[in-house]
C-alpha cells in the first residue's frame, strides 16, 4: 500500500492547496463540463444525421417497429427489409404529395391508435385507395389517402435496438441515473470555478 502525501501551504483562509497542485486540477475542474459539451454535441449530431443531415423535424417522425411484418427477404427496393426494433424514419406525405408515392415505397399509415408501416402495391387515384401489404403477410389491406401519414426514407435497426434496450426500465432507471450524475456533478465544479474566480 502507498501512502501519498500532499505538502499543504498555511495561507490566509487556512490550509489551502499550494498553486502548483491548482494548476494540475484542471482536468478535475473542467472535466465534467466538456463531457457535458461534447454529449450535448453528439445527441445533435445523432439527430442530425437520423433526419438525412437536417435539423427540420417538422416533417419527420422516428418509430420504433414492434412487428415482424416487414422483415422478410430482401425485396430490391430503396427500403428492403425492415427488423423488428428497428429506428425508422418517416418524411410526412400530405394529401397533396400521394401522387409522390410509387409502387415499391414503405408507407406509414394510421389504424385507429395505431401507426402500421407497409408497402405499397397498388395506387386507385380515383377512388383516392391504395393497397399495402407487409412483405411476410400473405394478405393486403386498402387504405384511404386521408390515412396516409408518410413514407419510409431510412431504417436504422442498430440504432432501434439500442433505444429499445434503453427502454426498459432497469436500464433507462441506470442511464438517466448516470446522467444526473454528471449534471450535477458539472454543476457543482463550475459552481466551485466562479466562487474561486470571486
Amino acid at each position: 500500500m502507498r501512502t501519498v502525501v500532499l505538502d499543504w501551504e498555511n495561507g490566509q483562509d487556512g490550509l489551502t492547496m499550494p498553486e502548483d497542485t491548482k494548476e494540475k486540477g484542471w482536468c478535475r475542474r473542467y472535466l465534467p463540463a466538456i463531457l457535458v459539451i461534447l454529449l450535448v454535441a453528439l445527441s445533435a449530431y445523432a439527430l442530425y444525421y437520423l433526419n438525412g443531415d437536417s435539423f427540420d423535424l417538422k416533417n419527420r417522425e422516428f418509430i420504433i417497429v414492434v412487428t415482424g411484418s416487414m422483415d422478410g427477404e430482401d425485396t430490391g427496393y430503396e427500403i428492403g427489409s425492415i427488423p423488428v426494433d428497428s429506428l425508422i424514419v418517416v418524411e410526412r406525405v400530405g394529401h397533396d404529395r400521394i401522387s409522390s408515392l410509387e409502387i415499391g415505397d414503405v408507407v406509414a399509415y394510421r389504424n385507429g391508435s395505431m401507426l402500421i408501416v407497409h408497402r405499397l402495391v397498388s395506387i386507385d387515384n380515383d377512388n383516392e385507395t391504395m393497397v399495402l401489404k407487409g412483405d411476410v403477410n400473405t394478405s393486403a389491406e386498402t387504405v384511404s389517402f386521408s390515412d396516409v401519414v408518410g413514407k419510409v426514407v431510412d431504417v436504422h435497426p442498430a440504432i432501434g435496438k439500442a433505444m429499445t434496450l434503453l427502454r426498459t426500465k432497469a436500464v433507462f432507471i441506470l442511464v438517466e441515473l448516470a446522467c444526473l450524475a454528471l449534471v450535477l456533478s458539472s454543476i457543482r465544479e463550475i459552481i466551485q470555478i466562479v466562487r474561486e474566480e470571486d
